[in-house]
Formats: structure tokens, C-alpha cells, sequence
């Protein structure tokens, strides 16, 4: 797994950083050692996060990580009895040692030196903000890999690209699309496909995408997880694509090729990350696109209690998660099966909020990050018990069963 530092200024406590935000709670392809925002240092990332902590510090800039990768590399040492029976230390080489007993042992072990800085926000518009460019352009004189999910491409920069090129490093832009593009033709899965979308930007989507396919495979179910946005992406997802990147053509071929290479491996369920929400005026084409693709048999609605109006376009309403759910229904047949809530500014309201959406919309409604999606995959595991349009693979089948015997004795 390599090494990385998130690139943050002044956006880690705001919605913007959710791909830094991802990539620490989720992220399988890289290992976070710092995150870089100069309105935040000091602190412990998870915590910032609200998440408890996480042994990743926020640093103001890469002086200071250099001083806190040095501390981490070497701690206070405890007092070494063997010293008072006679040890000594001398240099060897450049690098001071403790002679014990005739073995020589390193006394202070050199600072992890991260790989690769990755641009941790997706502002809206997904431009560089041009202050950023130092930090850039110091992490590749460091020997850093650059990976980026900005619409802006930095390898497309000249200067960066040069810079890049004389120090050996490469620059990723994951937005890039894939080099083949397909047109959707429509296919028919023979295994359930559950889209998780919501009802605007920033709600916790891929949040929730991930918990539902970690949550299936620790009930032996062999579950995919599409990723359709930068971040899915970047956490490590069986399948991804930066869809919003797409041209419109291909963006529901792209999702539907995904998709039919997880059928092709022998998945069992597939989860696909939504994006946006039907009714976004900037962002709903992109949002119609992977549901043409996905041609889901089922949904999880995400949503945001309280949220009247979209952050960055306050003229646009936010509807109530049913709303979604129709829309969603009406152009794909899909049946909602649950609803998360992201009930992370709720305080003390949150349980109150849950049961009064699942009196509402008789549908069960968890905040995934506090109770877990136990409860959205056995709504699930339900419906499919009924559901005579697939064949189940042998995971699947046995978790349904399972879940069937712990609704009727609990009944």
C-alpha cells in the first residue's frame, strides 16, 4: 500500500474535502499519513472528522511534516538499563548507534518519506485553486507522485508535466475516462443490482455504497462496489469510472460496461454509487446517465435531514428522499428498499429523525456510520427472497436464508 499526504488547505472541516475525508475512512489503495490544512493543524484528522483518532496529523505545510514524520520516526525513548553495565554509543557512518552486548542497533530510524500527494477536495467546478500549485510543485521536486481528481488535468500542465518528467514522478488524473467508450445497449442483469442515490451533492453516497458492499461480503455474499466519482476511485473499488467526465453519449455505456465486467467475474450483488440527485439542474444529466446504465432492480435513498436548499446553488430546493424515490422508480422501475440518513449534524435529534422517516415512508432508515447498514441489507435480502428474476450464487443464497431465519425468530 503507498504512502500518501492529502492536500487540503483550508477545506479538511468543510463538505468540499470529502474525497480527504474518504480516502481516511474508507481507502484501501493508500495509506494516509498527513493531511496538509494551515486552518486545522495541530489536530488528529479523525478527529476533525468526528470519527475519534486516527494517528494522522494535520499539518500546516511540508516544513511542518518533515518535523512531525522526524517525531514520529523517533519517539522519546525510554531510559536503556543496558547502558549503565557499560554500553556505548558512537557514530557509524552517518547514523548514530547504541553498541549492546557487541550487536550494533540504529538509534534513530530515518522518517517515512511519503509517495504520492493527492489533491484531497472537489470544489464545485473542480478547479485548481491557484495557490495550490506550490504545494504541487514541492511535492515533485520531493520525488511525490501528484493524483488528482480535479477537471482540471495537471498532466496536461506544461510546467508541472516538465517538472514531473525531469523528477521521474507521474501525475494521475482519475478524472481522465476511460480510453474505450461504449454505448449503453440495454443489457439484462442476471444478478440484483442496487443503486445507491440520493437527494443532492455531499450526502454520503459513496458512504454509504461502501458500508453496504463491506457489510454483504462479511454475510459471505461475493458483492461488487461500482464506483461512479473520484473518490470511489481512489479508495480502491472493484469497478470505477469519473463518470461526471464522460461525454454524454458514453456515460451510461461506461456504467453499464462496469457493471457487466463485475456480472463477467461472477459477482454475486453489485452496488453502484449514485451521483448528484434527478433533480440537480447542474448535475442531474450526470446522475441520469449512470441510472440508464446501472438499470437497477433496487435503491437506498441517502438524504440529509434539514437540508432545505443545495449548498453552492441555494435557489435549488432539496426534496424529501421519497420524492427521489419515485422519480428513480418511474424511469427504471426500481423499488426503494431503505434510507440512510446523514445524521451527522444532528446531535441528540438523530434517533428521533430515523424513526420519524421510517414512520413516514415505512421504509428502514439507519445512519450507516452510527448503526451500521445491517438493517438496509436485511430490508434487502427480503425483497430478494421473493424476487424470482436472478440466480443466486451460493452466498447469497445462504445469506438470505440466514436472514430469513432471523426475521421469523425474531417474529
Amino acid at each position: 500500500m503507498k504512502t500518501a499526504v492529502v492536500l487540503a488547505r483550508g477545506q479538511f472541516r468543510t463538505g468540499h474535502a470529502k474525497t480527504a475525508h474518504g480516502l481516511i475512512l474508507h481507502g484501501r489503495r493508500y495509506r494516509i499519513v498527513a493531511v496538509i490544512d494551515e486552518t486545522c493543524a495541530g489536530r488528529d484528522a479523525g478527529d476533525v472528522m468526528g470519527i475519534g483518532k486516527r494517528g494522522i496529523p494535520i499539518v500546516s505545510g511540508f516544513g511542518e511534516l518533515d518535523r512531525v514524520l522526524v517525531r514520529q520516526a523517533n519517539p522519546p525513548r525510554p531510559r536503556n538499563p543496558a547502558l549503565k553495565c557499560g554500553a556505548s554509543t558512537h557514530r557509524y557512518g552517518d547514523e548514530p548507534r547504541i553498541k549492546i552486548r557487541g550487536v550494533q542497533l540504529p538509534s534513530t530510524p530515518a522518517p517515512l518519506h511519503p509517495s504520492t500527494l493527492i489533491i484531497g477536495v472537489a470544489p464545485t467546478g473542480g478547479r485548481l485553486p491557484p495557490a495550490w500549485r506550490k504545494d504541487i510543485r514541492e511535492a515533485i521536486r520531493r520525488g511525490m507522485d501528484i493524483v488528482s481528481g480535479l477537471h482540471d488535468f495537471l498532466g496536461d500542465d506544461p510546467v508541472l508535466s516538465r517538472l514531473a518528467g525531469r523528477k521521474g514522478v507521474r501525475i494521475e488524473d482519475i478524472r481522465r475516462p476511460p480510453r474505450k467508450l461504449e454505448l449503453a445497449r440495454g443489457r439484462i442483469w442476471p444478478v440484483p443490482v442496487v443503486l445507491v442515490c440520493g437527494t443532492d451533492c455531499a450526502v454520503g453516497k459513496r458512504t454509504v455504497t461502501i458500508e453496504l458492499a463491506r457489510g454483504a461480503r462479511k454475510r459471505g455474499i461475493d458483492a461488487a462496489l461500482v464506483a461512479t466519482g473520484q473518490t470511489g476511485v481512489l479508495v480502491g473499488a472493484d469497478a470505477g469510472a469519473v463518470i461526471d467526465h464522460v461525454p454524454g453519449d458514453f456515460m451510461s455505456g461506461t456504467v453499464e460496461a462496469m457493471i457487466d465486467r463485475m456480472v463477467g467475474r461472477g459477482k454475486e450483488l453489485v452496488f453502484v454509487q449514485g451521483q448528484a440527485s434527478l433533480l440537480h439542474t447542474a448535475y442531474g444529466p450526470v446522475t441520469l446517465g449512470i441510472l440508464y446504465g446501472a438499470r437497477p432492480h433496487y435503491t437506498v435513498l441517502v438524504h440529509v435531514p434539514g437540508r432545505k436548499v443545495r449548498p453552492s446553488f441555494p435557489d435549488q430546493p432539496v426534496l424529501e428522499p421519497m420524492v427521489e424515490a419515485a422519480l428513480v422508480k418511474l424511469l427504471s422501475g426500481a423499488d426503494p428498499v431503505g434510507i440512510s440518513l446523514n445524521c451527522s449534524g444532528c446531535g441528540d435529534r438523530a434517533g428521533v429523525l430515523l424513526r420519524d422517516y421510517e414512520r413516514r415512508t415505512g421504509l428502514p432508515a439507519v445512519d450507516v456510520l452510527r448503526d451500521g447498514p445491517g438493517r438496509l441489507l436485511d430490508a434487502l435480502l427480503g425483497r430478494l427472497a421473493d424476487d424470482h428474476r436472478f440466480r443466486y450464487g451460493p452466498g447469497l443464497r445462504r445469506a438470505i436464508r440466514e436472514a430469513r431465519s432471523r426475521r421469523e425468530g425474531t417474529a
